[in-house]
């Protein structure tokens, strides 16, 4: 990585008590060990003492750039998530659920209310962005086999045996939209389905599928 510099970005609070917690822990780790087996043993509890368990870690091409991100496995639960006026940012409700987890959509029924959608889906942006991915593959497409056409027979499938492919610096540029482009709908459909989740937390805490 060479002189690639390592550091800790705080954006929100959640993550600043995240991390604060964490250094606690490295600072005073005998004291919080101690802390943690005497309260197991008198009152048969665990209290979470955030200590990291396991370092992974993950390289990332975002816009073109090679990133490389820590990922720390820590010991206890996740803290709250608070909005900037200091209230819970996800409410936990109360009753049963009644869920239908499909391939692609979820149907769900509770005290207060009833519900089907698409799985994976945050309104029209996503649609436009696949549209979008699949647009970019087929240009992509269109490129590889104006530039090789040697490799694909009249009715355009590609020749059987070994070929050698070329690609032109138009086609790289796609390939690198493509690739972003990519990756932007993989990480909003993972928000969308922990949007889903705790939209389905906060309508009861007993979950019947």
């Amino acid at each position: 990585l060479g002189k690639t510099a390592f550091g800790i970005q705080v954006n929100d609070r959640f993550q600043q008590d995240e991390a604060d917690d964490i250094l606690t822990y490295l600072t005073e780790s005998e004291i919080v060990d101690h802390k943690a087996v005497n309260i197991f043993i008198e009152d048969a509890y665990c209290i979470d003492t955030y200590r990291p368990c396991y370092a992974t870690l993950v390289p990332k091409m975002i816009r073109g750039k090679y990133r490389v991100y820590l990922h720390l496995t820590v010991e206890g639960k996740a803290k709250v998530k608070y909005d900037k006026y200091g209230n819970l940012r996800h409410k936990y409700g109360k009753g049963m659920i009644g869920a239908d987890i499909g391939t692609q959509t979820v149907a769900y029924t509770s005290d207060t209310e009833v519900g089907l959608k698409n799985l994976s889906e945050r309104g029209n942006s996503i649609q436009t962005s696949e549209r979008k991915e699949r647009l970019l593959y087929r240009a992509m497409d269109r490129s590889r086999r104006s530039t090789n056409s040697q490799n694909y027979n009249t009715d355009g499938t590609v020749k059987k045996g070994y070929r050698s492919w070329k690609y032109s610096n138009y086609y790289k540029k796609l390939k690198a939209k493509h690739s972003e482009l990519c990756r932007i709908n993989a990480v909003n459909r993972q928000l969308a389905i922990n949007e889903d989740a705790n939209h389905l937390r906060s309508l009861g805490d007993i979950f019947v599928t």
